[in-house]
């Protein structure tokens, strides 16, 4: 993602009350889900646990996903990860911080086909 330097430390600094004042809201089922995924970030990529970094979380609407979401987003920012938050439609992409739609995010085309490819290369600036 391309970073705005100019006010880092201020959005380190806001992400990091954030985090601190999301974190005393979360339930249990919450603050087990975070727990993991922040302890995956923590542990070196390797082999053996190559997809221990891929979460899915699937819960009904009003289930307070978009929270977690967005304690995760504080969480890792004040952690000094690097981050993108994308949603299948605009108004779910709304509610994250920093969210966009995958659309946008990946620079997917419209209508998405059988051949249609991701226009972001590795190179493209984008992450």
């Amino acid at each position: 993602m391309r970073l705005n330097l100019e006010n880092f430390d201020e959005n380190v600094q806001q992400s990091i009350d954030k985090a601190n004042r999301m974190r005393l809201l979360l339930n249990v089922n919450q603050l087990n889900v975070c727990n993991a995924v922040l302890a995956a970030l923590n542990e070196q990529p390797s082999v053996e646990n190559q997809h221990s970094r891929l979460f899915f979380m699937d819960r009904p609407a009003g289930s307070v996903k978009t929270f977690t979401y967005n304690y995760l987003i504080a969480e890792t920012i004040y952690r000094g990860f690097k981050s993108a938050t994308a949603a299948w439609t605009g108004i779910a992409a709304t509610l994250l911080t920093n969210g966009s739609t995958l659309h946008g995010l990946f620079k997917l085309p419209i209508p998405i086909l059988d051949n249609s490819t991701c226009n972001v290369t590795p190179n493209s600036g984008i992450f």
